[in-house]
């Protein structure tokens, strides 16, 4: 019994504590845990410190972690007791134990929700936060792998040409063409159906993370022209493709995300790799946001066929 408990608590700290990805829809801590940077929210806010290889760089989550271990060494100092004693339980004990781990998972939990939380806040505002949403920085959690469409766009201009006459067709307004790197471009359209719907094509060579707040800068850039400000409580429908001539791990990192999704806030990422002739569609699980993605996904495949 004492065993069980104590494989329970570090599979529990340690699997689940690690990726931050025990509930759906969640961003992957991990991959924060290793980015001490000023675009880093955690680090910003001072939440991050370094604690060692094996354990995790996120202040609560570490202090968390020592907890299970200091579970564990008393659950195997009670095992190896009960051996040495002909195998014997004590039920009142273990009952200590179980409702110390069960108390201890509810605070887990409880860090990690505290944790999410900011970056949520940051990376997938609602409608009525103050802050500039940013479409392009961390689209996702889980790495599922995008949904391929193959035999498609061979030529940049022949991808951009093509939605050109698809947004015409769905009711899109051609809005500006934006240069935000030398022979790197933006397309947007625009149409105002059941909020702000944008749809916008974008492309690079070869995508690298200094393209990514390039790209923020652009979409704010959009914003701030169509509507006059930066923030806007309308409900945002962005469905936007990353052209590239090859894959890179930062445009898959980026497309192969699970996507999530804010309050009013919805974005549709898909990346087409003219090298391969395909577009990649990123997918979502389900949670906030599911029934928005599924109809901006479902638009953007019969666009893709016209």
């Amino acid at each position: 019994m004492a065993v069980a408990m104590a494989a329970f608590v570090f599979g529990f700290y340690w699997i689940f504590g690690d990726t931050g990805n025990y509930l759906g829809g969640n961003f992957d801590r991990f991959f924060y845990e290793n980015r001490k940077t000023k675009d880093n929210p955690l680090y910003r806010k001072g939440k991050m410190s370094d604690k060692g290889k094996f354990m995790s760089d996120i202040k609560g989550i570490y202090w968390c972690q020592i907890h299970g271990m200091i579970q564990i060494s008393l659950l195997c100092i009670y095992a190896v007791f009960s051996l040495f004693h002909g195998n014997q339980h004590n039920e009142r004990i273990e009952a200590i134990f179980l409702l110390w781990i069960i108390i201890g998972g509810n605070i887990f939990i409880g860090v990690n929700c505290y944790y999410q939380m900011i970056l949520k806040r940051e990376y997938a505002p609602s409608r009525f936060s103050k802050k500039q949403w940013k479409p392009f920085t961390y689209t996702g959690a889980e790495r599922l792998g995008a949904i391929p469409v193959k035999d498609m766009y061979g030529e940049k201009e022949e991808l951009f040409h093509h939605f050109m006459k698809a947004c015409e067709t769905h009711g899109y307004k051609f809005w500006k063409t934006y240069n935000f790197k030398e022979e790197e471009d933006a397309c947007f359209w625009v149409r105002e159906e059941k909020g702000l719907e944008i749809f916008a094509c974008f492309y690079v060579q070869e995508l690298e993370d200094k393209h990514i707040e390039s790209m923020n800068l652009v979409f704010q850039k959009f914003m701030e022209e169509y509507i006059g400000k930066p923030v806007t409580k309308k409900p945002i429908y962005f469905t936007f493709i990353i052209c590239v001539e090859k894959g890179n791990p930062c445009f898959y990192r980026m497309i192969n995300k699970a996507v999530i999704q804010g309050h009013g806030r919805y974005r549709l990422p898909a990346g087409a790799v003219l090298e391969e002739r395909e577009i990649l569609i990123s997918p979502q699980l389900s949670g906030n946001g599911f029934r928005e993605y599924d109809g901006m996904r479902r638009e953007l495949k019969r666009m893709m066929k016209e």
